[in-house]
């Protein structure tokens, strides 16, 4: 298996992964003398995934051969989803090389401060500031795809317009500016793909885009099994069904053997504790 996956890197093929049955292969024997594995998988080049970002594997169960049939379902954009929750917070490291970052995270902690106190008010803050965030990353920081097109166009024009008048410093700025928001893009797919073993400052945008990819396709959730065995397969149904399960852990069932535990603590205990109070100390 180690020479497959080293035969897969070298001809610089990743495995798609799938959904369904997770073997594809069964001898078609009985008890201790069935073998089932993954024989077959289906696999591409980082230009393939780049073209087609989506592209799905699905193990296909059949009856007579003793392979399951693979499904490649190839995709460019992912199927749209409707009535989808708010947008989750996600701190990108890439902000913090944007000249207003530490100013917008003064202004942003100072307005959620409440005057309350306790753990509550703490979450509520923490809240809060990941909203301002958001907003600070919308209407400052922006899209940096946008970014480089613009910066892009800019230098274009620059470069003719320097063709004339012989000045290259308004070209020079541009190109600094465009070196700065392309570290911002490596550093942020880097953080994403969760590949952190190659040495920053390569210029390995691609790469860890792809990454991305992968693991997005990998970590995606397409069902969830109900408790009666059923299937949930709809967004909708399946952002409920993880709602209930989380509500059903955290509440609690109450304690009712509160009795029997007071009754456990020895007499000698507490005349120790009280007797650690001297008589001119005052209880709060």
């Amino acid at each position: 298996m180690e020479a497959f996956r080293d035969c897969l890197a070298d001809r610089g093929l990743a495995d798609l992964g799938f959904s369904g049955y997770p073997y594809t292969w069964d001898n078609k024997r009985d008890e201790q003398d069935n073998i089932q594995v993954r024989l077959d998988r289906a696999t591409c080049t980082d230009s393939f995934l780049s073209m087609f970002p989506e592209t799905k594997v699905e193990h296909i169960l059949t009856e007579e051969s003793d392979h399951q049939a693979l499904l490649v379902r190839v995709l460019e954009t992912a199927p749209s989803h409707t009535g989808g929750g708010p947008r989750l917070f996600c701190f990108e490291e890439a902000w913090i090389r944007h000249e207003k970052y530490e100013e917008m995270i003064v202004e942003a902690w100072d307005a959620a401060n409440s005057g309350e106190e306790g753990l509550a008010a703490v979450w509520q803050k923490l809240g809060s500031m990941a909203g301002s965030m958001q907003r600070w990353e919308r209407e400052v920081f922006g899209s940096i795809r946008k970014k480089i097109k613009l910066l892009k166009a800019q230098l274009l024009e620059a470069k003719e317009r320097a063709l004339s008048t012989g000045y290259q410093q308004e070209v020079r700025d541009i190109e600094e500016q465009l070196r700065e928001v392309y570290e911002r893009e490596e550093i942020m797919y880097r953080r994403r793909s969760r590949v952190d073993w190659l040495k920053a400052g390569d210029q390995n945008t691609q790469y860890f885009q792809n990454r991305a990819s992968h693991r997005k396709g990998k970590n995606t959730v397409k069902r969830l099994q109900r408790d009666d065995g059923s299937l949930c397969t709809t967004d909708d149904d399946m952002r409920a069904m993880v709602a209930t399960f989380y509500e059903n852990l955290f509440t609690s069932e109450g304690f009712a053997g509160a009795d029997d535990l007071l009754q456990n603590i020895q007499k000698e205990e507490e005349t120790t504790v009280c007797s650690q109070v001297g008589d001119d100390e005052s209880i709060q």
